[in-house]
């Protein structure tokens, strides 16, 4: 009787695995053993495009104007599809030497196949389209320097992502992270060479290696006819983990058009290595005067 019951038990309990989900182990072990999340991997080319961006690089110049942002992005890649909403404000709170900005994702809606996500490690099943919220990042920036008589703008910035995102099919993290980053510039005439160098940190699930960091680098160049911006860079960041997708580098070709108080701009970005999503960006800027100037002492 044992020996039947025992022989039931092993039957019933194969024909449920057949249909149970199957995730198999990623190369690492993770924090959390019981939760949906343990096989997720917080890697930039793990997760969502907005998970753990490639920043953007800077001119080496603060200047006087704030500016208002809103956007929308759209992401392609097989099996894998979504568009986010984006707003952004900066303000310089002293004229020329400081600025806060603040950037996120109100929403992102998204949908990918199970073939997909089983690529990422994701517990949950492919139920259509979904809408959430996504992360906001805070930043300050300091002028170093300006104005220089042999060396060129800089400009240091330290920014912090929040834990808004939901980390349930792998679009954001839901854990810190933060960069340090030093742009400069150089003017001539329509020309404009940008250059960003910084460390990017953030946390990771793995037991072994709670946290993943490594160098950014980037360069860019500007042409700009009278109202006209055009531009193409390259940039990335080389994180020392050597588990998982982590050395994300973009190209981005871009032109935006200034008139008055206004900018639209139209922005496309592909990977080269570690972003695998072909992004194609709108955005709208409204610019207004920092009413806060720098006051010399004498």
């Amino acid at each position: 009787m044992i020996r039947k019951i025992t022989l039931l038990f092993i039957f019933l309990l194969a024909v449920g695995n057949l249909f149970a989900q199957h995730r198999t182990h990623p190369p690492f072990k993770s924090r959390v053993e019981s939760h949906v999340h343990k096989y997720l991997l917080l890697a930039p080319g793990m997760m969502g495009p907005n998970a753990l961006p490639v920043p953007e690089i800077g001119n080496g110049t603060i200047g006087d104007k704030g500016f208002i942002e809103f956007g929308a992005h759209s992401h392609f890649l097989k099996n894998d599809n979504g568009v986010n909403s984006f707003a952004r404000f900066y303000f310089p709170i002293v004229a020329n030497l400081i600025a806060i900005d603040v950037w996120g994702y109100p929403t992102e809606s998204f949908e990918m196949s199970n073939e997909r996500r089983d690529e990422l490690q994701i517990y949950y099943d492919d139920t259509g389209v979904i809408t959430q919220g996504g992360d906001l990042w805070l930043a300050t920036s300091i002028q170093l320097v300006r104005n220089h008589k042999w060396l060129p703008n800089m400009v240091g910035k330290v920014a912090v992502k929040t834990t808004t995102g939901n980390l349930d099919h792998a679009r954001y993290t839901d854990s810190p992270a933060q960069y340090f980053q030093l742009s400069t510039g150089k003017k001539w005439g329509e020309v404009e060479f940008n250059a960003t160098g910084g460390f990017y940190v953030w946390q990771t699930n793995r037991e072994e290696v709670s946290q993943d960091e490594g160098l950014m680098w980037g360069a860019e160049l500007r042409w700009k006819p009278k109202n006209l911006e055009i531009y193409q860079s390259v940039s990335g960041y080389h994180a020392y983990e050597q588990t998982g997708h982590n050395k994300p580098a973009v190209l981005k070709s871009g032109i935006k058009y200034n008139w008055k108080k206004y900018q639209i701009g139209a922005e496309y970005q592909t990977g080269i290595q570690d972003y695998h999503y072909e992004t194609a960006r709108l955005s709208f800027r409204y610019f207004f005067s920092s009413p806060f100037k720098a006051v010399r002492n004498n």
